[in-house]
C-alpha cells in the first residue's frame, strides 16, 4: 500500500497530512457548501475522491456519474459512502457547468500553490481514488472508460465503491 503526504491548507496556511487536504467546498447544493471539507472530514466512511477539470464534458459526465451513484446510494440507506470532486481553481469560470444539478461537495486546488492536492496525489483528469475507513488509499482507477449511459457500467463501478465498503464490514466483523 502506498502512503501519500497532503499538504492541507486553509487560507493559504499548509500543514501536512496523509492522503487528506481541506478545502472549502464551493457547491451551493452540497451538504457541507461553505465548509473546510477533504477526506479526513468525513471519517468512517468509504471516500471517493474524483479529480477533474470543470470545462470539460467528460469530466463532466463522469462526475455526474458520481453524483448519481451517491444519490442511489443515499436512497437504499447507504450513507457510509462519501463523494468528493476536486478541480482546478484556474477553470473558476467554468464551475456552474460542473456542479449544476448535482450535490455532491466540490472543491478547487490553488495555482497559486502549485496545486498541491493533485499533485500530492499524484492525480490525473477523471482519475477516482477510494479511500478507506482508516484514511488509506485502497485503489485509484481512471473513470472515463465508464460510461454513465451504460447501466452494466454503473453497476460494475457502484459494487466497485462498495466492495471497499463490504471489506471494512468484513474487518470489523473478524475482530
Amino acid at each position: 500500500m502506498q502512503s501519500y503526504k497532503i499538504l492541507v491548507f486553509l487560507f493559504f496556511a499548509s500543514v501536512s497530512a496523509q492522503n487528506d487536504f481541506s478545502l472549502e467546498d464551493l457547491n451551493p447544493t452540497s451538504d457541507t457548501y461553505g465548509q473546510i471539507i477533504g477526506p479526513s472530514y468525513f471519517s468512517n466512511t468509504v471516500r471517493v475522491v474524483g479529480f477533474f477539470h470543470e470545462y470539460w464534458g467528460t469530466c463532466r459526465a463522469r462526475f455526474g456519474l458520481l453524483n448519481d451513484i451517491y444519490l442511489d446510494l443515499q436512497s437504499q440507506g447507504i450513507d457510509d459512502v462519501k463523494f468528493i470532486g476536486v478541480g482546478k481553481d484556474q477553470y473558476y469560470d467554468s464551475l456552474d457547468g460542473m456542479i449544476n444539478g448535482r450535490v455532491l461537495p466540490w472543491v478547487q486546488d490553488s495555482n497559486s500553490d502549485g496545486y498541491p492536492v493533485w499533485s500530492n496525489f499524484s492525480a490525473s483528469q477523471r482519475e477516482v481514488f477510494i479511500i478507506n475507513y482508516e484514511g488509506n488509499i485502497e485503489t485509484s482507477f481512471d473513470i472515463t472508460p465508464y460510461n454513465p449511459s451504460n447501466s452494466e457500467d454503473v453497476l460494475n463501478l457502484t459494487n466497485l465503491i462498495l466492495s471497499y465498503r463490504e471489506e471494512a464490514d468484513n474487518c470489523t466483523a473478524e475482530e
